[in-house]
């Protein structure tokens, strides 16, 4: 059964990537790369505007990451409210915590 601690845990360390993320930031960038797609003068500058959807798309999967790590986050915090069967749980838990050290291995492995 996954206990209170291991759930602690668990969110200190998305909090933590959160923060090492900047996942705020991120999702700053984002809609202003959204808001200069728009612009009728984008693809004036072919190689500015290649770089710009090259690094919108990179910001994108790690925002897409962490939010999926919130998702099955939200999904254990449910099923122990609900007091699902312990393997079912067992199984989020495994989940949560692969995409948390994949997330956070790729990061120690990025540049950016």
């Amino acid at each position: 059964m996954i206990n209170e601690d291991q759930l602690i845990i668990i969110e200190k360390r998305r909090n933590n990537l959160f923060k090492f993320l900047e996942i705020s930031q991120k999702k700053e960038k984002l809609n202003f790369y959204d808001n200069q797609i728009l612009k009728n003068n984008f693809w004036e500058t072919p190689k500015k505007a290649e770089k710009l959807l090259k690094d919108k798309k990179e910001i994108e999967n790690w925002v897409k990451q962490f939010n999926k790590l919130e998702e099955k986050l939200e999904e254990i915090k449910i099923l122990i409210e609900l007091k699902e069967n312990n393997e079912e749980i067992k199984k989020k838990h495994d989940e949560i915590i692969s995409l948390l050290e994949n997330i956070e291995f790729k990061k120690m492995l990025s540049s950016k």
